[in-house]
């Protein structure tokens, strides 16, 4: 599903996408604000985030498949107009057999706040990435900020704030992951409330 430049007088709630080639829910540019939207097995990105979009996501889910890329892909704006996105109380649920699969991508002037997030069964490669430059001084200009993160760690995996990386080439970043705890599966206080989910062909299915 695309939305392109959508406003906030749209309802935009209780979405289920499953199985698709692309990205499950791509936002680009717009306000309009999203909840419940839930994500299985897509081909790219779970959520992609683009173009200044300005709304808020939440309570929404994004479980991983055999194909499947980056739970969330989060760029910013591709012009002067500068805007924040808001996610609060995410689920993202990995799957060890992908070889692509990861939680998180901030690149190309990133801006926002990613709250509340519990992510669990990802590989011992999966990160949550600082992708260049650009979206590494948005951080350290407090334009992109991370509130808790609860993760289940992968097997071989001891430190939680190894799961985040900065992969800019010239800007250095401090405190990157210092909101994650290390948690155990079930045990989580932050991301979706999954029973908002009971109606889903992927609950269903067993998918989670």
């Amino acid at each position: 599903m695309t939305l392109g430049s959508v406003g906030r007088g749209t309802v935009n709630e209780n979405i289920e996408v499953v199985g698709n080639v692309d990205d499950g829910v791509e936002f680009f540019g717009g306000s309009v604000d999203a909840s419940n939207l839930l994500v299985w097995a897509q081909g790219d990105e779970g959520v992609d985030i683009d173009q200044a979009y300005s709304g808020t996501v939440s309570n929404s889910m994004v479980i991983l498949g055999l194909e499947s890329e980056h739970g969330l892909e989060i760029d910013g704006p591709e012009g002067s107009y500068e805007a924040q996105v808001t996610l609060n109380n995410i689920t993202l649920q990995g799957d060890v057999t992908t070889p692509k699969g990861e939680y998180a991508d901030y690149r190309s002037y990133a801006m926002g706040q990613s709250n509340n997030v519990y992510a669990y069964d990802f590989q011992d490669s999966s990160d949550v990435e600082l992708d260049n430059d650009d979206v590494a001084i948005n951080y350290n200009s407090g334009k992109l900020t991370f509130g808790v993160w609860e993760i289940v760690l992968p097997d071989g995996v001891t430190d939680v704030k190894d799961i985040f990386v900065n992969k800019a080439e010239n800007v250095e970043v401090t405190g990157f992951g210092d909101n994650a705890l290390a948690v155990d599966k079930g045990s989580q206080s932050v991301g979706a409330n999954v029973s908002d989910f009971d109606w889903t062909y992927a609950k269903s299915m067993g998918a989670f």
